[in-house]
């Protein structure tokens, strides 16, 4: 006979976004059945890990729930993966549930990562540790830039549990927290007292915010103007809730994949330099120039990512 569940003891719903990985169905069950009893029921399951990172690249997820059993996943290397930054943001709290072998292996490992290790004895503990994780986890921040109370109390209320939102009531106050802390998203008003919308886009610090633009403006040239100077993307006013989360997720996003882009375009001048470098070198190395091909191998030894430089010298000559 199937369960009927009291919905009178469901906690409130929480906003986050949880991702479960693992390919066992009882144990995706009783995960989902600790998570969901205790609010958290904006729930996504996958079985793949090519699935998985997909779905760090391109949502935004608040946690991670990592299920095995034997030696379906590895547990570690998954936390590892997910720590490398390059699938999505590398804080995100990361729970693994796992057998009582397996447990007790990546137990004294896990800490280090930053994760927290279960057993799948206490997985009706899980709600309460994913709990304890995400509140101890900075949220991202969000800078609110309009002279209206009442914007900056809509805002606040629709990125509640989601985000730390700061609010300032003209574009001089914005700057000015702009130069003491950084943000890692920007909400701004065209229509403000003293500097206008537009005129702080031009003025921001380096490396500047991903920006959304909150206005009542519904010219189109405004529009692309605003684009062109900058701007991530604009809202128009009256807000509407559900559209302003996607849009602070998408341009989180796309932030990330600004500064993985620049890293990539980094490596790859890193890794034409070296080419050169090892090129000269083989050329010293052939006409007995031991002393040149040294110095050169040293030179690209310096330039190549420190998980790169495994062998000395003296490995190469």
């Amino acid at each position: 006979m199937r369960k009927i569940i009291d919905i009178n003891r469901l906690s409130p719903l929480r906003r986050e976004r949880i991702l479960i990985f693992g390919n066992e169905d009882v144990l995706q069950t009783m995960a989902l059945k600790a998570l969901h009893e205790s609010g958290f029921r904006r729930t996504k399951c996958c079985s793949g890990l090519t699935e998985a990172v997909a779905i760090l690249c391109n949502h935004l997820v608040h946690a991670l729930i990592v299920l095995s059993t034997g030696d379906q996943v590895d547990p570690l290397a998954v936390v590892r993966l997910v720590r490398s930054g390059f699938f999505g943001p590398d804080d995100i709290p990361i729970v693994t549930v796992t057998d009582s072998t397996t447990c007790m292996v990546v137990a004294p490992l896990i800490p280090d990562t930053g994760a927290v290790a279960l057993d799948i004895s206490d997985t009706w503990r899980l709600a309460t540790v994913l709990d304890d994780a995400l509140r101890q986890r900075a949220h991202p921040t969000v800078l609110s830039v309009d002279d209206d109370p009442e914007t900056h109390a809509t805002v606040s209320d629709a990125l509640d549990e989601l985000y730390r939102v700061s609010c300032a009531s003209s574009g001089e106050e914005a700057l000015g927290l702009l130069k003491d802390r950084s943000f890692d998203l920007m909400l701004l008003d065209l229509m403000l007292p003293g500097l206008q919308g537009d005129e702080i886009l031009t003025r921001l610090p380096h490396p500047a915010p991903p920006v959304i633009v909150v206005t009542g403006v519904d010219s189109v040239d405004r529009f692309r103007c605003l684009m062109t100077d900058g701007a991530y993307h604009v809202i128009e006013k009256p807000i509407d809730y559900g559209g302003l989360r996607r849009t602070c997720a998408a341009a989180l996003r796309s932030g990330r994949v600004s500064v993985l882009s620049k890293m990539t375009i980094g490596l790859e001048r890193s890794f034409n330099s070296v080419a050169e470098l090892l090129i000269g070198a083989h050329d010293a190395l052939e006409t007995g120039r031991t002393g040149r091909a040294k110095a050169l191998l040293a030179e690209a030894q310096q330039l190549l990512p420190p998980l790169v430089r495994s062998a000395s010298l003296d490995d190469f000559l």
